[in-house]
């Protein structure tokens, strides 16, 4: 929500195990099945969905511009009184009202995920210069900007240069806590000590498997927290 407007969202899921049974969960998100799954990833798609991704962007934006204008000329007294712009864009559509010109794809500016499962072994990660990774570093400047959301089992097989630049790292409960407390703390190690990070750990999953201890990475300092709600601190 942007103040009390709901946003559009749209999911983008790239996952060669994206209709596996096991994987049904993905069935509640906003996913557009037929054109918004990748499951064998490929540098070219890739950079063909992120350049869609732009086109629908803008394509949702002249759309609103239009809506604008003609919502404008239907209360104003006086043409003259409106922009050349306003008055340009209803004139090369003849004036039609909005819902009768081309209709876009999305018709107002959406938020886009890009989720990425099970894909550390293949080229959508592997080595680190894919185009994924470029995109990732680059994805606030892109298509309005997106979100991407990596789903992995071991944090240390995604690229150091995604791991430095992410803004929220969720540690959901693991059968082997040694390793995901060494692996992230590699990651923080100069904010907090691991002993102190494995309370934290703890704390957070021993209610709740589906409870992951949040580490927030957008202030200077991490700020750990218990889900989304609870903010945790070391006594």
């Amino acid at each position: 929500y942007d103040a009390n407007k709901k946003l559009l969202t749209r999911v983008i899921l790239i996952s060669p195990t994206a209709h596996s049974p096991s994987n049904n969960f993905f069935e509640c998100l906003n996913i557009d099945w037929e054109n918004d799954v990748i499951e064998e990833y490929k540098d070219n798609e890739f950079d063909d969905k992120i350049k869609e991704i732009k086109d629908d962007q803008k394509a949702a934006e002249n759309y609103q511009k239009y809506k604008q204008a003609y919502l404008e000329f239907e209360k104003i007294d006086d043409v003259n009184k409106m922009s050349n712009d306003k008055l340009m864009l209803l004139y090369e559509r003849d004036f039609l009202h909005y819902d009768e010109i081309e209709q876009p794809k999305f018709k107002d500016k959406f938020i886009t995920y890009i989720l990425v499962d099970d894909c550390v072994s293949t080229a959508a990660l592997k080595k680190g210069r894919s185009r994924m990774v470029y995109h990732a570093l680059k994805n606030r400047h892109t298509g309005g900007g997106f979100n991407l959301i990596f789903c992995v089992q071991n944090i240390m097989e995604v690229p150091k240069s995604i791991r430095v630049n992410s803004n929220y790292i969720a540690v959901f409960r693991f059968a082997n806590k040694e390793i995901v407390i060494n692996d992230i703390c590699d990651n923080i190690s100069g904010f907090i000590k691991a002993d102190q990070f494995e309370k934290l750990y703890d704390y957070a999953v021993k209610d709740n498997i589906h409870d992951p201890l949040i580490i927030n990475t957008t202030n200077s300092k991490p700020i750990f927290m218990k889900g989304l709600d609870k903010v945790l601190t070391i006594k």
